[in-house]
């Protein structure tokens, strides 16, 4: 499959075969669309935060690479957590299938369980 995304972060993927139909054609021309629409090709699976398998059929939200990457402190207290809680909301949001959002959100509290957040304070955010 071929993905493409457009610039309002749409994204969509045709199977490489229907690419020679001539909807197809038209719909991925450049000069169908006007200003400010944008249409670039993505390739492989990494788009718009997230790891997008078409052979799998799952969506799932990119987590940190590296703990350090999580803010430990931000002048309130609660700030560094409302990172950790739009996290969670955006895996929410956007994993699919359903059953990949637990492991998901396990891994995003051990990261920030790593950055010496205990999981009680973990917990309240969310509760």
């Amino acid at each position: 499959a071929q993905g493409y995304r457009y610039a309002d972060n749409r994204v969509f993927f045709l199977p490489t075969d229907v690419l020679q139909d001539p909807w197809a054609k038209v719909f991925l021309s450049l000069t169908f669309y006007q200003h400010p629409i944008i249409l670039e090709n993505v390739s492989g699976e990494q788009l718009l935060g997230t790891t997008t398998s078409i052979e799998q059929g799952c969506i799932t939200m990119q987590q940190p690479a590296d703990a350090t990457a999580i803010r430990t402190s931000a002048g309130h207290a609660r700030i560094p957590l409302s990172g950790y809680l739009a996290r969670i909301r955006t895996i929410l949001k956007v994993t699919r299938p359903f059953r990949l959002i637990p492991p998901q959100i396990e891994d995003l509290t051990q990261i920030y369980m790593q950055r010496s957040f205990s999981f009680e304070s973990l917990k309240q955010v969310i509760t």
